[in-house]
């Protein structure tokens, strides 16, 4: 059976990929990905680490005696193998990095972010099914981007250049776990539609975790407006709804009656509000002593003035005045944009 080799030590030759159709035959079944599940042992010489698409223990010892099960059914080309001189780096308490040890404090610190991925694509896509998902990095002479085997995703080291600039494989292999591994096309001929909506779900995830106007906010607040108030999730303009599909009300933060809901993702897990996603309201926090030099009280408008290359008066910035706050004027970014505040010459704050 032809297999792609190489060395990692001399003592150690991997065989990195049996190719799809090797692998239907070796299974005995030419017509379709054939679903099974399966035990393994693997014996190797003592210094060889194995590996298996299946449930790698990262405190295994370095024996030569492996044994493997994979108790979820997979197709037929979705079974791998790998022997060298192997050695893991935790990224989280389910995700981790095997690769040889020259490269495995590099690879592990690209992909560090991993976790968060994973944790991405639950909130999108439902649970990860397949316990571990770790990534096993291979020597150049791996001649593909990836390959999604399930819980041990094989990588070509060429994608790990210091930045993470190119760590979108590893959502791509990752996106497999949900469509492809779980869902499968039925025939060879088919092959397509996994990578069509594996292709989907990455984009998905990558657009959460690192586009600004699609989840991944930095100015977003997650505000209890009182402790008898539910969570309501503030700072987002109207751009913003766009970019996410939501039709984002103007209120003031204790009035989330009847407005969208959203999932708010984080390196910890996930928050599904119901409802509460809103464009807040412009408002003036205030100082009593302020509020008794500007002649308001809470509930009161005030206009605010931009003076500056886009002159800009805001009508309707409603009064929030206490005792433990100092004066300052909130405004989504679209406003401040449109005005240029960020260079206005004078900034003025009057009663209206």
């Amino acid at each position: 059976m032809p297999l792609i080799e190489s060395r990692t030590v001399p003592q150690a030759e991997t065989s990195h990929k049996i190719p799809p159709v090797e692998r239907h035959r070796l299974f005995e079944r030419l017509g379709k990905p054939v679903r099974f599940t399966y035990e393994a042992h693997v014996a190797t010489p003592k210094n060889v680490m194995a590996l298996m698409s299946a449930d790698n223990d990262p405190k295994a010892a370095r024996d030569g005696d492996y044994s493997f099960q994979m108790p979820q059914a997979i197709p037929s080309y979705l079974m791998a193998i790998a022997a060298g001189d192997l050695v893991f780096r935790p990224v989280s308490e389910r995700a981790g990095v095997w690769a040889e040890p020259a490269m495995a404090d590099k690879a592990a610190k690209e992909f560090e972010d991993t976790e968060k991925m994973i944790v991405t694509a639950e909130a999108l896509y439902g649970p990860y099914r397949w316990g571990r998902y770790d990534i096993l990095v291979l020597p150049p002479s791996f001649p593909f981007g990836g390959m999604e085997n399930p819980r041990l995703t094989f990588a070509t080291p060429t994608v790990i250049v210091g930045d993470k600039s190119l760590v979108s494989i590893i959502a791509h292999e990752l996106a497999h776990s949900w469509s492809g591994n779980l869902v499968t096309n039925s025939s060879w001929k088919d092959m397509w539609l996994n990578e069509g909506f594996t292709s989907y779900v990455e984009n998905r995830i990558t657009e959460v975790m690192y586009n600004p106007l699609a989840g991944g906010y930095e100015f977003v607040e997650l505000h209890n407006a009182s402790a008898d108030t539910p969570l309501a999730l503030e700072g987002v303009a109207f751009t913003d709804g766009i970019a996410m599909g939501l039709d984002l009300p103007v209120r003031m933060s204790a009035d989330i009656k009847g407005t969208p809901g959203c999932i708010v993702l984080g390196p910890k897990g996930h928050i599904e509000l119901k409802e509460g996603v809103i464009r807040a309201q412009r408002h003036a926090h205030m100082h009593t002593s302020d509020a008794e030099y500007y002649g308001v009280k809470s509930g009161d408008f005030m206009r605010l003035k931009v003076h500056g290359s886009c002159p800009t008066v805001f009508e309707g910035v409603i009064c929030r005045v206490s005792k433990d706050v100092k004066l300052e004027v909130h405004l989504d970014t679209d406003e401040g944009n449109a005005s240029d505040l960020a260079n206005a010459a004078r900034v003025e704050l009057e009663k209206m």
